[in-house]
């Protein structure tokens, strides 16, 4: 048996590779939870882009109704007399430029529900062929609860990033701890016992006092009758012990290396959360704004269509605002689907993303320390 009593003394030292090992474990499930939560994120902004998209090219479409009104009311009064002939050319260029909208809405929808398919990797019969998903909820335009302070808080426990973080600067403490034990003396207690079962013929008739054959060596061994045992004490000094100094200069560095990495990431996080907090606030905002734009456009579109046909308009007028109805709507839109990109933000810069959608993700678990380890 050897006992260390300076270098390599204490169960936290034998056991602090085991705990290092462990820490790199749960960094790496932390890393994968990381990956993870950004996989939904570009999940959610895809998803809500593809919602964009198609009330896009319902909007457009609607575009292209306003126009073909406007189209068939211009050739009416130019059959009438009332307009001339310029009129419809008008009307039919106003109207090509919406089905060009058209086009370029539908397009932007293949394209988003395309990037949708391919981020969610659904594999259709194995034939690597991304299976149509269609969403089938609205952007939510109702208000975000949400504390600034506790948002921190909350990031600041739950990110992953940081939790690796906490546990990269343990494993560095933990080695600076290692680094500085080996600059002691090795010291080490060692004791031993055994038996000893002695027996054999000898040469040239000496006298034996333990004769027999191996049998009988093998009795004497079980009974105890001879044994031996040691006890000493071994000291070992190397000269300068230049190498394990230069180990713990570099452990001691190592651990600064590692805290500043922690207070870098720590600021760089609670930036991401003062602007997820802020696009979130500033989003609801536009929501509002530009709900009551578009109300004001149709409502500003309905009355000056009555004033068209009593001359008190004329048709590029109407144009005009049909393409700010069309354009508000339009913003209302964008600013509905940001809104909801921001939340989708917030909560993944809090570290809420997966538990907001019920993802969970379960490690190894440890199994505890056998008693003899103490020893």
């Amino acid at each position: 048996m050897t006992q260390p009593l300076l270098r390599g003394f204490g169960w936290g030292l034998t056991t602090i590779f085991v705990r290092i090992s462990e820490n790199h474990e749960e960094v790496s499930l932390l890393g994968y939870r990381t990956k993870l939560a950004q996989l939904i994120q570009r999940i959610t902004e895809a998803y809500w882009e593809v919602t964009y998209a198609t009330e896009n090219v319902r909007v457009q479409e609607k575009a292209i109704e306003l126009a073909d009104t406007l189209l068939r009311d211009a050739e009416a009064k130019v059959r009438a007399g009332l307009f001339a002939s310029i009129a419809i050319t008008e009307a039919r260029a106003e109207r090509a430029r919406r089905e060009e909208q058209v086009i370029v809405a539908k397009s932007n929808l293949d394209i988003a529900r395309g990037d949708l398919r391919l981020t969610l990797n659904l594999n259709l019969n194995q034939t690597f062929l991304p299976r149509a998903v269609e969403p089938l909820d609205a952007p939510s335009v109702e208000p975000v609860v949400y504390d600034r302070q506790k948002s921190l808080e909350e990031a600041m426990t739950r990110r992953p990033e940081i939790q690796a973080a906490v546990l990269n600067v343990r494993n560095r403490e933990f080695q600076l701890r290692y680094s500085e034990n080996q600059l002691l003396p090795r010291l080490d207690l060692r004791a031993g016992a055994g038996l000893t079962g002695i027996a054999g013929d000898l040469k040239c008739g000496a006298a034996n006092a333990f004769p027999g054959s191996y049998g009988t060596a093998l009795e004497r061994l079980g009974g105890g009758d001879y044994y031996n045992y040691s006890v000493g004490i071994v000291l070992q000094m190397p000269l300068g012990n230049g190498q394990a100094k230069s180990k713990f200069s570099q452990a001691r560095i190592e651990l600064d290396q590692e805290r500043a990495r922690q207070r870098d990431l720590t600021r760089q996080i609670t930036l991401e959360v003062e602007r997820a907090v802020a696009e979130v606030e500033s989003g609801f905002k536009r929501i509002q704004t530009t709900r009551q734009g578009r109300e004001l456009a149709a409502e500003n579109l309905r009355s000056q269509e009555k004033r068209f046909p009593v001359g008190l308009l004329t048709q590029k007028d109407v144009i005009d605002f049909q393409s700010k109805f069309i354009d508000a709507e339009g913003a209302e839109l964008r600013a509905q689907t940001d809104y909801n990109k921001a939340i989708a933000r917030l909560r993944f810069a809090e570290g809420t993303l997966l538990e907001s959608y019920n993802v969970k993700v379960e490690g190894v678990k440890k199994e505890p320390d056998p008693w003899w380890v103490k020893f």
